[in-house]
């Protein structure tokens, strides 16, 4: 069984379901034709009428694409039928069948092809394939292939120039100096916290006045060998006894009777 214009099927097939597009066609939605699957060349849409019906046109389509392609000029390669709509009109009041055949012929010599595309010229290359001629004018009109989306142009980099070295490595150093400054800051504070940490808790003392020496003396609460004097360091844990009367005054109770 034949397959319409620009596809084929396997050898043997007997279904017109076995027809497949082409390479580099696709198949059209709406009719399930194939058309040229990019459009890279301007196109001449062309519309026929001719006195057959759907099923006719379709067991002859080879024929009329053959036809149509030597009237225009071009390879048979360069014809598309996009759609074959029978007449509404002839079916309801049972009239001769009519069909309108839409084609597309891509090349790029449109004003030639328009030109070419007479009744007269395409009437006598279907008489030649024994179809019947067309009934009314040719209409054609011609459609340009889709504007190429324009190339995105990356922004220009900007170089560094001489005037901005300076102002680089300044804020360069400055940042250094704060992140130093900063990182000390932070190691003192948490030093200083440690330190505390780490420090005994004070014993009770007691604060007194000595009238001889005029030194403030602490007292543990322990014997009066741990007695401290302010400002003076020793260099072990038990200081030199205190003075007579300094004993006395502070610790009366041992005092001798």
């Amino acid at each position: 069984m034949p397959c319409p214009a620009q596809s084929s099927s396997p050898a043997g097939s007997t279904s017109s379901a076995a027809c497949t597009c082409n390479a580099g066609y696709v198949v059209v939605p709406a009719s399930g034709r194939c058309k040229l699957q990019v459009q890279t060349l301007p196109v001449v849409e062309v519309t026929v009428s001719l006195p057959m019906s759907k099923a006719d046109f379709e067991r002859q389509e080879d024929l009329f694409v053959a036809a149509l392609a030597k009237s225009a000029g071009v390879e048979v390669s360069d014809v598309s039928i996009i759609s074959v709509t029978e007449s509404s009109a002839a079916r309801r009041r049972l009239l001769a069948p009519s069909v309108q055949v839409s084609s597309e012929i891509q090349t790029s010599d449109t004003d030639s092809v328009s030109q070419a595309l007479t009744t007269d010229t395409l009437n006598k290359n279907l008489g030649e394939a024994g179809l019947p001629q067309a009934t009314g004018p040719i209409t054609t009109s011609v459609r340009e292939p889709p504007a190429a989306a324009p190339a995105l142009e990356e922004p220009p980099v900007k170089e560094k120039t001489k005037s901005q070295l300076p102002l680089i490595i300044g804020g360069s150093v400055a940042g250094g100096v704060l992140l130093v400054a900063g990182a000390w800051l932070i190691y003192k504070k948490f030093q200083g916290t440690n330190v505390k940490r780490n420090q005994p808790s004070p014993l009770p003392m007691s604060i007194s006045q000595n009238p001889i020496d005029s030194q403030i003396c602490f007292d543990t609460g322990a014997t009066s060998d741990k007695a401290y004097h302010v400002g003076q360091a020793w260099e072990n844990e038990t200081p030199p006894p205190l003075p007579e009367r300094e004993r006395e005054r502070l610790y009366p109770e041992e005092a001798p009777p």
